[in-house]
């Protein structure tokens, strides 16, 4: 008789210890869960009794899901959550209970086309461009009595650009396409995790009681929502970017190149002859040169050549080319200035930081204005470009492309 009344004692009190686990011990791991799971979020405030970390509110959650049945801790309301989720996913077949094959998202790709026309009347065939651009339901970005950029949807791209190089003997001509969809995935995303961010701190400052937390929450609610702003223009952009295709021409009347001196051109500088406001070719061709990205400007590209785009058709490059013949900023700054500036209206050459400059502005009533900066590097040369479409760019931008500029590589 004593054996079996010792071990059932030994039962009782093994039975007494899972239950008092099961009581005390489940409510801390489940607050755990909720502070590991806020600890992420930038925005936290600890030791107060309002927020994510072991306020009252969670403290009735953490109850509330004590509960749980032996499938993995779940409640029968979390498993019905989680089998929701599954079933709505587009890559689920409830009859077989496989994943059928994604179907690859479609790519954002931005074309821009580029054209420079021998022809008799420029003016005249600007105007052909601005007719042309409606039929083809486009617009016009900006426009001079010697250039066009205008702007089509990116079905009608092909069939613009081909009507467009019939309207005089072809000179130059490339066409480009820019990638944008890894661009726009990661501004999406960023997008995402920062409204996320909003919601909760929307939801601390329900909670709060405190004056003083209150005002820390709605700081940071401010420029959450100034940083939210900049990121959805982004994401405009590259949206826009992705629809419509860009299409510039450059026009020269055939009196200046029949009055043109052909030169031959040495070695080692070709790439400056390749330069254009309106082509990326150059930029491509060297190793990327990152610079800090203006808030209003959007990288196309997260590696490769650095492209960053504004919404009203500004356009930063950037790359890195062998310094060969080997040069100081000077000799390549007057070496640019010596095979471009005869082919502008008007010049300005100045230090940007460790970088020299020459500004060059269109020979036209409505200038575009191109910048283009270069720093010696020792094995490299760096090279910087700033394409503004027009004055009121020039002056809405310049600041923060000065800036970039200035700070150099990242």
């Amino acid at each position: 008789m004593r054996p079996l009344l010792l071990l059932f004692s030994v039962y009782f009190m093994v039975g007494c210890r899972a239950i008092m686990h099961a009581k005390y011990a489940e409510p801390y791991e489940q607050e755990a869960y909720y502070e590991s799971d806020d600890a992420n979020q930038d925005f936290s405030f600890k030791g107060n009794n309002y927020g994510a970390y072991g306020g009252e509110d969670q403290r009735r959650s953490a109850s509330a899901v004590q509960s749980t049945s032996l499938t993995g801790g779940m409640t029968t309301q979390d498993q019905q959550n989680t089998y929701s989720k599954y079933k709505d996913n587009n890559d689920y077949d409830e009859k077989t209970g496989e994943k059928q094959a994604q179907q690859p998202a479609a790519r954002m790709v931005h074309y821009n086309g580029y054209a420079n026309l021998h022809v008799a009347r420029p003016e005249e065939v600007v105007e052909e461009i601005v007719a042309l651009s409606k039929t083809y339901k486009g617009n016009i970005e900006r426009r001079s009595t010697q250039s066009i950029t205008i702007r089509v949807p990116k079905d009608s791209f092909s069939d613009a650009f081909n009507e467009i190089i019939k309207l005089g003997d072809v000179l130059n001509k490339s066409v480009t396409s820019e990638d944008v969809t890894e661009a726009f995935t990661s501004v999406e995303l960023r997008l995402k995790t920062a409204q996320t961010t909003r919601d909760r701190l929307l939801a601390l400052l329900e909670r709060a009681k405190d004056e003083e937390e209150k005002i820390k929450i709605l700081r940071q609610l401010q420029r959450l929502n100034e940083q939210i702003d900049i990121i959805e223009a982004q994401m405009r952009t590259l949206k826009d970017l992705s629809d419509f295709s860009s299409i510039s021409v450059d026009l020269t009347a055939k009196q200046a190149v029949a009055n043109g001196a052909q030169q031959v051109e040495a070695v080692g500088f070709s790439w400056i002859h390749n330069l254009s406001p309106f082509e990326n070719s150059v930029c491509h061709s060297g190793k990327r040169l990152e610079l800090s990205t203006p808030d209003e400007f959007v990288a196309l590209h997260p590696k490769g050549a650095y492209i960053a785009e504004s919404a009203d058709g500004t356009v930063l490059r950037a790359t890195r080319l062998k310094n060969d013949p080997q040069g100081s900023s000077g000799f390549w700054h007057d070496s640019i200035q010596k095979r471009l500036a005869s082919g502008y209206g008007k010049t300005e050459s100045k230090e940007i930081g460790q970088f020299q400059s020459i500004t060059l502005f269109e020979d036209s009533d409505n200038p575009y204005i191109w910048i283009i900066a270069v720093r010696d590097a020792g094995k490299y040369i760096e090279v910087v470009e700033a394409y503004f479409p027009n004055k009121e760019q020039l002056k809405r931008h310049q600041d923060s492309v000065v800036t970039a500029i200035t700070g150099g590589a990242q």
